[in-house]
């Protein structure tokens, strides 16, 4: 007779939670509680893939639940296993409805959905781990004492050493405690969990001398949880990286029996020192306001530029701006000591004049809430201004402890440019890369341009045509005005010019389909700097409409911008209207700005659709390259393997 094969999925992925199975067998049996107890029916499973932990190695059993159809979910009661066949059972307290169930399920040969408990999952392992870890810094100590009981509990961890305590008992516990926070700071961000399975000989090299239960195995699971750690047989759950256990805490030091008995627990600070950024507990604040469920196995990172919230940070903002000089080629370095000595007097009377901060995060909360996705959360996650992009992406894995399994970088750039929405999505990969040597399982999609889609066009054009019936089309110009861009850049290979255009061209033909029919033109806005930028630019063009056109009316459309910030607030609606309303009016003529997309309905069901996509396509964003690129890093966006 064939052996049934039941694979122990648990083994593999301490953050499997949630996997489906087909099932292999279905009994009755009888269970008391404990020898007092009278024994009850309960229903016992055997399922193909398995992801719920037996208590066992002094670590408790996974709680949880299986799912039938939607939304009919039935506890599990018990975790049995057995040693006599090396399987693992789930138990449930009988109902004949689930009996009756699962019998059709099991000849049908379709598949059942188990869910276990991630947070009750996460502090076992985390709780294991530390005791394994403990172990490490007993031996870091000198203590000449051999491990024996485990006990990984939430209500009291410990580990029972045979041995002797010689000499305070308070001092040991620091000593102990100080070898654990050695240790602690020691690890490297690569330095994770390693699993193996030996054979008989290769266990022998191991431990010199294999235990009597474990001389009949043909593999036995070996983990070790960083290099310095010898290693041991373990069959249960552990964190990938000793850091995701946080600060552990020597507790009392006690004698029971012969034995010596250790205890810890933790205090959690789940976090990767070498890769968290010293703006981090800065950006905390802002991502906190996003509300981020950590529960969510998807992060949808919001990337876009940023600005200053505050008059505080206009300096750094504009530090962390002129500083790239993938965006501002300033030789000589000189990009972030003009920032500080030139910038700020600027940038604090433009922001001063629309409330003294940028609106952007704003903004991007509020169409980052209304993104509703089934598991996922949204982030605001700026290159420049805090948020910042870097912190978001640990953010997430705090928050989740480390279970998040997918990032979506969603550029808030509709056309696509090496400058910006490639920018952000290339120093965002070079991170992940980092991650990816700590967590090997979590994906990235990337979604960076959308300046033909139907969605994006569609939303455009229904905010211009509400904003144009107050005008007559025939006698009515719409002119976009776009961010500008280094005409080096163009020069270099740079397509964003043509995606402007393109777009604009889409908008004004959606436009006519919807009923109105209007000329349009295209200009540039935001320069810096002292370089040649893409023209015309959109003062100098909207004097020249006023002063020479045929028409009377002049709608400003901010192209390529998803929200209202400086360069609509101040440079259109102060700067510009100040002396083109005065010129408009010594013509006869209007000028009007069209609203930006904001958080209007067309766009936010622009933004779900989008998201939606990226999502199940699976995007990775890989693109050609400029023809004459400087920047060797840019291809990064194409070899990844994120």
């Amino acid at each position: 007779m064939e052996q049934i094969k039941q694979i122990q999925k648990y083994q593999e992925d301490t953050y499997l939670f949630v996997h489906p199975s087909k099932i292999l067998q279905l009994d009755l049996t009888k269970l008391a509680e404990n020898k007092e107890a009278l024994e009850k029916d309960y229903i016992k499973l055997l399922l193909q893939e398995n992801i719920f932990h037996p208590q066992g190695g002094g670590q408790p059993d996974d709680e949880g639940f299986i799912e039938l159809e939607q939304n009919q979910q039935f506890k599990v009661d018990k975790v049995q296993n057995d040693r006599n066949n090396n399987k693992v059972y789930l138990l449930f307290l009988f109902q004949e409805e689930l009996n009756n169930r699962l019998q059709q399920i099991l000849q049908q040969g379709t598949l059942i959905k188990q869910i276990v408990d991630q947070q009750k999952r996460v502090k076992f392992a985390q709780l294991h781990s530390g005791g394994h870890f403990l172990d490490q810094a007993v031996k870091k100590v000198g203590l000449n004492w051999i491990p024996g009981k485990g006990y990984h509990f939430p209500d009291g961890s410990y580990v029972e050493y045979i041995g002797k305590i010689e000499g305070k008992q308070e001092d040991i516990q620091k000593q102990i405690q100080q070898a654990c926070d050695q240790l602690f700071q020691q690890i490297q961000v690569d330095d994770i969990k390693d699993v193996q399975n030996l054979n008989q000989v290769q266990l022998q090299e191991k431990l010199g001398e294999v235990p009597e239960y474990l001389k009949n195995a043909d593999s036995v699971r070996y983990v070790k949880l960083n290099k310095e750690d010898p290693g041991c047989p373990c069959g249960g759950t552990h964190v990938n990286h000793i850091k995701e256990i946080g600060q552990i805490v020597i507790g009392k030091i006690q004698k029971k029996g012969q034995n010596v008995r250790v205890s810890y627990s933790f205090r959690l600070q789940f976090r990767f020192s070498s890769l968290q950024s010293s703006t981090y507990q800065q950006s905390v604040k802002y991502l906190d306001r996003a509300g981020f469920d950590p529960n969510s196995t998807t992060a949808i990172l919001m990337m876009n530029l940023g600005g200053p919230n505050s008059s505080e940070e206009i300096t750094p903002f504009l530090v962390r701006f002129f500083s790239d000089s993938t965006v501002i080629r300033i030789p000589f370095g000189l990009g972030p000591h003009i920032a500080r000595l030139r910038g700020p007097a600027k940038a604090n009377k433009q922001y001063g004049a629309i409330g003294g901060f940028s609106p952007l995060l704003n903004w991007t909360l509020k169409q980052g809430e209304q993104i509703k996705i089934q598991n996922a959360s949204v982030l605001p996650a700026f290159r420049y201004g805090l948020p910042l992009q870097e912190d978001a992406i640990e953010y997430a894995f705090e928050k989740t402890q480390g279970r998040i399994k997918k990032f979506l970088l969603f550029s808030q750039y509709p056309q696509y440019s090496c400058s910006t929405g490639g920018n952000a999505v290339r120093t965002s990969i070079e991170l992940f890369q980092q991650y990816k040597k700590i967590y090997p399982d979590f994906e990235v999609s990337v979604i960076d341009r959308w300046h033909d889609d139907k969605s994006y066009i569609q939303s455009l054009a229904v905010i211009l045509l509400e904003d144009l019936q107050q005008f007559d089309p025939k006698e009515t110009i719409v002119l976009f005005t776009a961010h500008s861009l280094p005409s080096q850049f163009v020069w270099e290979g740079e397509y964003y010019p043509y995606y402007i255009y393109e777009s604009c061209k889409l908008t004004i033909k959606k436009l006519q389909e919807l009923g109105i029919n209007v000329d349009f033109n295209l200009s540039y806005q935001s320069r810096v700097g002292f370089n040649e930028w893409l023209k015309p630019n959109t003062v100098h063009t909207v004097e020249q409409l006023i002063k020479k056109s045929k028409y009377k009316n002049i709608v400003l459309s901010p192209m390529g911008f998803t929200s209202d910030h400086l360069e609509t607030l101040y440079e259109l609606d102060i700067e510009l209207m100040h002396t083109a309303n005065k010129l408009a009016e010594q013509h006869g003529k209007k000028i009007f700005r069209a609203r930006s997309l904001n958080t209007h309905p067309t766009f936010i069901k622009t933004l779900n659709n989008l998201a939606e996509q990226g999502l199940a396509e699976n995007k990775k964003g890989r693109r050609q390259r400029c023809i004459d690129c400087r920047f060797e890093q840019c291809n990064i966006v194409n070899e990844h393997n994120l």
